[in-house]
This record gives C-alpha cells, structure tokens and sequence, in this order.
C-alpha cells in the first residue's frame, strides 16, 4: 500500500439538505447544442418526479484554465449558470460529470486531454489510431496529470454552480501498462485508488462538493459473476477497501438478474449506493426490485442512464426513467381503521407475453376488481379482423396483431391507451398462399414485444418485422424463418440484449433463432437435437415461447418444444443442458415459470404434464438428475401456470383451478372456476386474475386455501392474455380490447 495515502473518513453535507431517494438521470452533453436540448427536458423531468441529473460534460465546456482543449460550439460559462438555474427552479440537483482515469478515446477519436498532452498516456506511442484497445487512460502517477485536470475540475464546479462532481472511473482496462515508465509494475489496485483518494481530497478535503464515481473497477468480477464490463478482470477490485466510505457508488447493470451481489457488497463496506440501469425494462424492473429489497438507508435511489437511447429533449419519455420515478413516488399514508394498506408503485408498461418478467407478474397497484359492460371500463375498442396476440404496451400505446381477409392481410394495430383510438393499422405481410390453421387458432396469434421506439410483430412463419412506433413504417423485414406450423402460428418472440428470438418449431423443421433486432438478419440458428427417431411429423412441432432467466451468474434461454425441455445461451445459442420429456409431449403452448433455481414447464398435448427442473449446475443430459417432480392431473394445454410465494397455480382447459406446493408438487387444493382457459392468468396487486374463452374473469386470493374474491363477465371471452400498465388492466377479447379501471364511467 506504499502508493496509498490513508484518510481520514468524514461525512459530507452537502447532500445532507437533498432529500432521498434520488431518481436521476445520466446524459452526455459534450457542447452547447446538446445542452440546450436537454434543458427543454428538464421541466418534464421534474414533473414525472426526477430529482437529480449527472450531466456528463467531460472536455465539452470552454476552458479558461486549458484553452488548447477547446472546440468550437463547447459550452460556455453563462450557458451552464443557465442551465443550473434552470434545474434549481426545478428542484433537480445538478451533478457535472468529467470522465477522470479512463474512457480518454472512444473509438479512433482521442479525447482532448490525451490529444493536446499525449506526454499524460499511461501507453504513449502505442495503439495507433486506438487500434486493439477499448479507449486510453492517463497516467494517475504523473505529476502533471492532476495538475491540469483538477483546474478543469473546478470550472465545471464553479460555471454549474454545483454541490457534488461526477468523476466517471468506469471500464478502465488500461493501468499499469509494461510500456508505462511510472507505473509497470505497479499493483492496479493501489494505482486505482491513488487516484480516486487524490480526487477526494481535492473534491471533498478542498472544494467542500460531494463526489460520485462509478463502481464497476471496484468489483472483482469473478466473485460477482459480471462480466468484464461490469466488474474488474484486471485486478483493481481490492480498491474498493482503500478509498473513503463517504464517495457515492454508482452501481450500473443492464442486464436482468435476479441477483445483483455488488449492492449488498457495497453496502456491506459502508458505502451509499446508487443502483443505475439502462433501457431494457425487464432489466430495469429487476434492478429496480432487488435494490428495493435491501430495505437500507444507504440505498440511495435510481440512477437511470440513457447512453443515445432516447433524444436528449424528450428526456422524460424515457420509459425506464418513468418506471423509477413512479416506483419512489411518494405514496398517501395508510389511513389507520381504513383498512388501507401501502402499495408498491407500479411500472408502466408490458413489454411482451407476460408482462415484464415473462411469468405473469405485475407491480401494480390499485387495480380494480370488479367490472362489467357499463362498470369500470375506460373504453372499448372494436378490434378489426381475428387475432389472438396479447396487448403490448409502451409509454402512451398499446399494439397488438390481427388477421384480415381470412388471414391474407396480417396487421399491426395500435390503440391510444388514455383515449382507445385507433393510432395505426398497418398491413404488414400479405401472403398469397396460407398453411392450414385450425379454428381455434387464428393468423396473429404471437405476440409483439416492444421497446421505446420500436415494436417487433410476428406472424410465425409468414415473418417478423419491426415497426417504428410513431408512424407504423417498417424498419426492417425477416422471412427467412420457415417452417410449416400445421394448425397456425402460435410462438412469440423475445428480446435479449440486441437480439430477438424466436422459436420455430414445425412437423418439418424445428429450431432456435435470434435476429439482430437493429437490422432483422439472422444472428444465430440452433437445430434442436432431438431424436425423433420414427416420430410422426406432427408430433414434433410445439407452439412454445422462451423465458429468459439468470442461472448461476449466466443468462440461460429456457425453451420448451416438443419432446425436450431446453436451455441455451442467449448471446450464443449454444445448448446448455435439456431434459427428455415423456411421450407424447407436443404442442406445448404455456410459457415456462422460474425461481430459486427450479423451472416448471408444462410438457404439452395429450397427456400433459407439470415438470419441476433443477437447473443450477445443469449441463447436457439432466433427466435422470435434475428432474425434481411430475404431476400429471389436470394440467393445461395453452395457459400458463403462475407462481407466488412458493405456490403453483393454474386452470386446465376445462376450468379447475389447482394450487400445487412448488417445493415438493403436492397438491395443495383444487376448485372448479368453470369455463375454458387460453389465456394465462396474472398476478398483480396482490390477486391472481384467470379470464376465460368463453366471457367470464376470476379473481381469487393467493393462499393455501381457495377464495374467490370476484367474478366478472364480459360480453365475448378471451384467447389473449391481459396486460396491466399503472392502475388499469388492458383485456384483449375474441372482438375487442377493453381498458378497465376504477371509476371509470
């Protein structure tokens, strides 16, 4: 620890008057038509309940101290008094941000710093044009280093009138290189946090601001099981103990987990911790969830980061930025003797079949219970044409599929959510020549999945598409995925990361594949590997859709087809593990549920069954290991089971409802509800939702006993499962989509 000064470790106040949580957002604004951009956001911002904004200006301001780091069109010292003003009216905390050690180039553009003094490279002369590396560091044992970048420092302090200072230190892959005459041979770690300590004292000793920093160098990512982006692979974790507990940790993750260990981690060391995140919602919501859980003071927040996702004025559009500001909106105190209870906020939108998560589940709050025709409907929209695909929702729209002209022009359709009108309907594929589809099933019966922006629509084999969201244009068209469904298209896709996936499993073919979800060409296709043997053509297709889920610090895709349960990797498509199925096994239909490291997936037509699947330590052939239970009474063959609090729900196709221990399969108990089901049931605000194909809706409490707390009818029934988005539920019929909530005329 020769490189390290200790300190000693005191508190700051300015933050002590800024009230938590703090709901923030991050944006890069490198001159001064960026700023301005991002100040028509800022009132916007303020009213979704923002309070906090880290504007990562970096070398984008006008310099007095460094003028050789200028440009034209930088930021000038009024324009950011401005721009402070402007969120101090509107109560946003305004933390400027220079990106100190690393991110010094970007690509083939090297940033200022290194630029005007390349004599401050921690590998000068090496990497031309940044050729091999991810982006330059300076040298943090330099002199001079700190002598120029602290005056820069203090301008952006002074010019944002700012009580707190950004200092970035993500993904810094390059210290103490061989070529360094100052630090080769030096402990990363020590260098590290000779840095962060030399910026704290300065900060925090000097100036009297607070200081924020990324987290990700701090982290050992092995012992977190993170990738190299978000934790250390180059040995400066050991940091995370030599530096002042007072900093504030801004912990970034942008995939879905159901466990991120870093936040207790750093909690556990005494630090506060700001859990930031991206654009995906099912990652956000899981973030957003865990972080919550910790139930710690030192939990500070949300940081949502934008990283070009959204335009810098339409900030407040950002659905992630919306999901967190509603999740700490500040919610009325239960009313004592009311009988009122407190209910956690809501996020906004269903990204996809089964909501956020893909099982179901809603964070929602005040729904209604009871409806009819005249009784808490908002509006009813007559749906043209035949389609059974489930609403999707994102921000002010709602989209869904149909099928006209008995099936030879296939739409995209999307409905106003506040109002109920119609926005678009788009023809999207007319084929000329139709496979067969039973009259149960219709021509759009996959569901779209959506992001801001951009929704994707599937017609099984008749193609996908993804459709600008403000004017239904088609940005691209897939349809190479062929495959002859024998009874109509049934899968639907998701989203990974850049991917979108979808199953494809015909009599004739059966695979695996993932678009590049920015161009629609074909990222990667997996042959299932299953021995058919002298199985008949049409007992090897399934209609089925996967579930994405966290397996031992990976992301696995879990995928029912027919005959075998599967896992793949998600990035890759590379099989995991399966397990073989009993005959007959075949069009399996229900979306598979997952947690503690068990999935249950039901195994399809005739003789259905419910399997409960170890797949923790899963790899190749696990029949025989991993299979933990069968139950075979009563199990669907099209709706999805349902898990809460370590309890299985679902209906069979003619209208029991059962309720199975998770842990051992043991019935717990069974009720008939009558009708017939398709849709699968919901979970949201605290009750389990099940509409019918033929009109009614049940809503019953979960438990270890059965209660019936309403039952609702509709005037036609639904194939479609419903969708939730804040206070109302969104219930697709064979003709109609209905929004229902409470005190609605």
């Amino acid at each position: 620890m020769g490189l390290l000064v200790l300190l000693t470790i005191v508190q700051v106040s300015a933050a002590a008057s800024w009230p938590q949580p703090w709901v923030g957002v991050h944006v890069t604004a490198g001159n001064a038509t960026s700023l301005d951009r991002v100040r028509h956001s800022i009132p916007g911002l303020a009213k979704l309940g923002v309070n906090a904004l880290i504007l990562e200006v970096d070398y984008g301001f006008q310099f007095a101290s460094h003028p050789e780091l200028n440009a034209p069109g930088n930021i000038t010292k009024e324009q950011a008094k401005s721009f402070a003003q402007l969120c101090r009216e509107n109560h946003i905390r305004l933390i400027p941000s220079l990106n100190c050690l690393g991110h010094q180039s970007w690509a083939q553009h090297t940033a200022a710093l290194l630029a005007k003094h390349p004599e401050l490279d921690e590998t000068p002369g090496k990497f031309p044009d940044n050729q091999g590396i991810y982006c330059r560091s300076w040298c943090p044992l330099n002199p001079q280093t700190n002598q120029i970048v602290f005056p820069l420092i203090d301008e952006l302090i002074d010019a944002f009138d700012a009580d707190a200072f950004h200092v970035g230190m993500d993904e810094v892959f390059i210290l103490a290189d061989e070529d360094c005459p100052r630090c080769k041979g030096k402990n990363p770690a020590e260098l590290f946090a000779k840095q962060v300590n030399d910026l704290h004292r300065h900060l925090v000793d000097e100036r009297k601001v607070e200081m924020f920093m990324w987290a990700d160098r701090l982290l050992d990512a092995k012992a977190m099981g993170y990738s190299r982006w978000e934790a250390a692979i180059n040995g400066t974790g050991p940091a995370v103990g030599w530096i002042p507990k007072d900093i504030v940790l801004c912990d970034w993750h942008y995939a879905k987990r159901t466990e991120y260990k870093s936040i207790p981690f750093l909690l556990s060391k005494g630090f506060r911790v700001w859990p930031a995140g991206w654009h995906e919602q099912a990652a956000v919501a899981a973030l957003l969830v865990f972080s919550l859980a910790q139930n710690n003071p030192r939990m500070v927040g949300y940081l949502s980061t934008t990283w070009g996702r959204v335009r810098l004025d339409a900030l407040d559009s950002f659905v992630p930025t919306k999901m967190a500001a509603e999740r700490f909106r500040p919610r009325p105190e239960p009313v004592e003797g009311a009988g009122a209870t407190s209910k956690p906020a809501q996020t906004l939108d269903w990204p996809g079949l089964r909501g956020p998560t893909g099982q179901g589940r809603a964070d929602a709050a005040k729904l209604p219970l009871t409806w009819s025709e005249t009784q808490n409907v908002r509006f009813k929209t007559e749906i043209p044409g035949r389609g059974w695909s489930s609403p999707v929702i994102c921000q002010n729209q709602i989209w869904m599929t149909t099928a006209t002209e008995e099936g030879h022009s296939l739409r995209a359709i999307c409905v106003d959510k506040e109002s109920g009108k119609i926005l678009h309907d788009v023809e999207v594929f007319r084929p000329e020549t139709l496979q067969h589809s039973n009259d149960f099933n219709s021509y759009a019966s996959p569901t779209p999945v959506i992001e801001p922006g951009r929704v994707y629509v599937c017609f099984g084999a008749y193609g996908s598409a993804c459709l600008d969201t403000s004017t239904a244009e088609p940005i691209w068209k897939n349809e190479e995925l062929k495959l002859y469904h024998m009874e109509g298209p049934g899968s639907s896709p998701v989203l990974y990361k850049d991917l979108y996936i979808l199953h494809c499993d015909g009599m004739d073919v059966q695979y695996v594949a993932a678009l590049d979800k920015q161009t629609g060409k074909i990222a990667w296709r997996t042959r299932r590997s299953t021995r058919f043997g002298f199985t008949l053509p049409p007992f090897r297709k399934a209609y089925g859709t996967p579930l994405i889920v966290e397996v031992d610090g990976k992301d696995q895709l879990i995928s029912p087809a027919a005959r075998r349960l599967f896992s793949y990797d998600a990035q890759t498509g590379t099989e995991l593990w399966h397990v073989d199925l009993e005959p007959p096994a075949y069009s399996t239909a229900p979306v598979p549920v997952f947690a503690d490291g068990v999935v249950y997936a039901c195994t399809g037509f005739e003789q259905p069954q419910l399997w409960a699947v170890r797949v923790t330590g899963a790899s190749g052939d696990v029949t025989k290991s991993n299979v933990l239970w069968k139950f075979k009474k009563g199990v669907p063959l099209r709706s999805s089971p349902i898990l809460v609090d370590g309890l299985l729900y679902f209906t069979s196709d003619g209208g029991i409802l059962r309720c199975l221990d998770a842990k051992t399969g043991q019935p717990v108990y069974q009720t008939r509800l009558g009708d017939a089901y398709s849709a699968s049931p919901i979970y949201a605000d605290g009750r389990l939702y099940f509409f019918s194909q033929d009109s009614g809706s049940f809503i019953v409490k979960p438990g270890r006993s059965f209660e019936l707390l309403a039952h609702n009818d509709l005037t036609d029934g639904c194939m479609a499962s419903p969708a939730v988005s804040g206070s109302a539920l969104f219930v697709r019929t064979k003709s109609a989509l209905y929004r229902i909530d409470k005190a609605s005329p």
